[in-house]
């Protein structure tokens, strides 16, 4: 599933009713995954389909949001957001660690708390994107390159039926790092919430 939304600074809109789409995938897409999107104003829930795609509406919304994703039968739970002008949030590992580097503290910490003003000024597209920066930069230490949005950029999750696409390939290898290293994605999302961080995912692994 595709789609680019820009960003903006400046104050909220008035609340509308929102859509938010993207894919959910671990590497393998989830299915039947729960998201739930916190907003600046509203709130939304919606199971994702066999491909990890959902379309979730917020009504009397305004952006951002937090997103969280839940893994049916497992433990994991992931985390992304998505800013002010953006209609795309992608729900991965990788998302993860930009939120939290983007908030510089636990997402789900944060997300429990809904999104505060505050929370709100680290979710614009200027924050964001430092944060992916960062990721990009972070993530090279784990032999990744990680050349593309991953909040934003297209993604197909591998299925049963269907292989997955580069994103989702960037994904398996961090995925791959984090198992050999005997972490869990949530060790290395509180290694990158130092804003500026580079090298804190080699720290993290070895």
């Amino acid at each position: 599933m595709s789609g680019c939304g820009g960003g903006s600074d400046g104050t909220a809109a008035a609340p509308t009713s929102l859509s938010i789409s993207g894919v959910a995938a671990t590497g393998a897409a989830i299915n039947n995954g729960t998201v739930t999107a916190k907003c600046a104003t509203g709130t939304g829930t919606i199971n994702t389909g066999t491909d990890g795609s959902y379309t979730l509406t917020v009504s009397n919304g305004t952006l951002p949001c937090l997103l969280q994703v839940t893994v049916p039968n497992t433990t994991t739970v992931l985390y992304s957001a998505i800013e002010p002008g953006a209609t795309t949030a992608n729900i991965t590992p990788l998302t993860q660690l930009v939120v939290a580097n983007a908030l510089g503290g636990d997402p789900a910490t944060v997300f429990a708390g809904g999104v505060s003003t505050t929370t709100a000024t680290k979710l614009s597209s200027t924050v964001l994107t430092a944060a992916v920066g960062n990721i990009q930069a972070a993530v090279v230490s784990l032999g990744l390159s990680l050349g593309i949005d991953p909040l934003k950029a297209a993604l197909v999750a591998a299925t049963e039926a269907t292989a997955g696409n580069a994103q989702d390939k960037q994904i398996d290898g961090l995925m791959a790092a984090l198992n050999n290293a005997n972490l869990k994605i949530t060790d290395l999302s509180a290694a990158l919430q130092t804003p500026t961080t580079t090298t804190a995912a080699a720290a993290a692994v070895t």
